[in-house]
């Protein structure tokens, strides 16, 4: 079962000594509503291939924000996006991350702006722990939304203040007035066609309506309770941010691959041999059939040789076999039957021959073209042949050819 693991950090900058300010609620990937198990980074979670992890951090230390970017591919908009805030920031450049969101809205496209050493500290605390996170965000992108909607969640004197699918902010609620005022003074900000209020107090809540807004604006207010990282986690889920922090040299994926990258030698020498082993067991395998294919044929040729009246030849070795068994019980004790040459010459040209040519059965006369490796072999087989008294033998032919002698020998029972 695949699982879904969301961590919710709420200190500004989570450390190892301090792990239990982030908790953590782990669900069925499949039916997001059913809580396998919760609690703290204190006592964290373990996790198995196929489960997922996602990081919830506060949005209080993080710039969000649209800006105008020309369509362009992600990887040359990441080297575009920061001399587009070199006057904006007081950090070094080398210093702070940039994160794109993946989906430009109306031209203007999403942008995280965080300090890499928060994020270092974030992700090293969590890394320890053995856990390796896909998604990082900031906790006003896992409050709830619509279009044409503000939504404001406020948590212990803190609001969480969400004005589209990637772009929000975080500030204590005694300014939130304040901020929501300013930030509809912000260029390229529509007015929202709706307000709604997450556990707002009603004094602040009346500051909110107060609002000179230029349209008219629907508010609605509720009251939530239970278990944050659960409420999180569902819209996160409902709304799917496009803005994941772990982007560019932060890339879960990308990282991997960084640490792979020293063994793709390893790897392309490993499947090259395999390559050759398997090539090498190709050609040995053609040429082991190849002999195959040749052996049959010859065994074909010499059974031709020996019952020329033989129409249907299938396997040759069982024939032979089949066909010598039903002439043994024919011949009897015969010495000049075919199958009596055949049976008690075969154990004594097996020792002086290389292999044999053609066999022929004629009037209790075998004629055997045969192959030797030298004369004194030939004469040696016609005298071990001789010497068992049943037959007279007769060498008809002999030649050198090629370091070996072949000759044809006639058997007489």
């Amino acid at each position: 079962m695949a699982r879904l693991l969301f961590i919710r950090i709420n200190e500004i900058q989570l450390t190892s000594a301090d792990i239990e300010a982030a908790n953590w609620v782990l669900v069925d990937k499949n039916d997001p509503q059913q809580i396998i198990d919760k609690g703290t980074l204190y006592d964290p979670p373990t996790l198995s291939l196929g489960d997922k992890a996602i990081v919830c951090i506060p949005a209080s230390k993080l710039m969000l924000t649209k800006v105008s970017l020309p369509n362009s591919n992600i990887n040359r908009l990441r080297k575009i996006v920061p001399f587009t805030f070199e006057d904006l920031i007081l950090d070094d450049i080398e210093d702070v991350h940039f994160a794109i969101a993946d989906v430009a809205v109306e031209s203007d496209t999403a942008v995280a702006v965080i300090q890499k050493s928060l994020l270092d500290d974030n992700l090293s605390a969590i890394d320890a722990l053995g856990i390796n996170p896909t998604v990082m965000l900031p906790d006003c992108l896992c409050i709830p939304f619509a279009e044409n909607t503000w939504t404001v969640f406020v948590e212990d004197d803190i609001a969480l203040v969400r004005t589209d699918k990637d772009t929000g902010f975080t500030c204590a609620i005694d300014i939130l007035e304040l901020m929501l005022s300013q930030h509809l003074k912000e260029e390229g900000i529509t007015e929202p066609e709706n307000i709604k209020s997450y556990n707002v107090p009603q004094e602040i809540q009346n500051n909110i309506i107060n609002i000179s807004f230029e349209t008219s604006v629907e508010f609605s207010t509720y009251e939530v309770s239970g278990n944050t990282e659960m409420l999180f986690l569902e819209q996160y889920l409902a709304s799917t941010p496009s803005l994941n922090l772990l982007q560019g040299s932060y890339s879960r994926r990308q990282k991997m691959g960084q640490q792979f990258k020293p063994w793709i030698p390893v790897v392309g020498l490993l499947a090259a041999w395999l390559v050759l082993a398997l090539l090498i067991d190709i050609v040995n395998y053609n040429k082991m059939s190849s002999t195959i294919t040749a052996l049959r044929q010859e065994q074909t040729k010499i059974y031709k040789s020996i019952f020329p009246k033989a129409k249907k030849i299938i396997a040759p070795r069982k024939q032979m076999e089949a066909t010598l068994k039903q002439l043994r019980k024919k011949a009897g004790k015969n010495s000049s039957s075919a199958t009596t040459m055949l049976t008690l010459s075969a154990k004594i040209l097996k020792k002086y021959i290389v292999s044999i040519k053609s066999l022929r059965y004629r009037d209790s006369r075998l004629d055997i073209d045969i192959q030797l490796r030298s004369l004194q072999k030939l004469d040696e087989l016609k005298e071990q042949l001789t010497n068992n008294g049943l037959w007279e033998v007769e060498v008809l032919s002999a030649t050198s050819r090629d370091k070996f002698v072949e000759s044809r020998i006639q058997i007489k029972g």
